[in-house]
């Protein structure tokens, strides 16, 4: 789920515990989050992941409805 602005995901995990959940390693998880904020997908927060382009998020996931 997400928090009330409706773009910030509501759960806290580690770095680790999200290497866990992608089958990748710490190192690669920050690796892929780092470059997805670089590329304005996404917004890093001390606790907290923002979706910016939810839009772009979907494209470069190859995912399709």
């Amino acid at each position: 789920g997400y928090k009330e602005d409706g773009a910030t995901i509501n759960v806290s995990l580690s770095r680790e515990e999200i290497a866990n959940l992608t089958g990748t390693t710490r190192e690669t998880a920050i690796r892929v989050l780092t470059a997805l904020s670089e590329k304005n997908i996404i917004d890093i927060s001390t606790k907290s992941i923002r979706i910016l382009s939810y839009k772009k998020l979907v494209e470069l996931a190859e995912i399709y409805d």
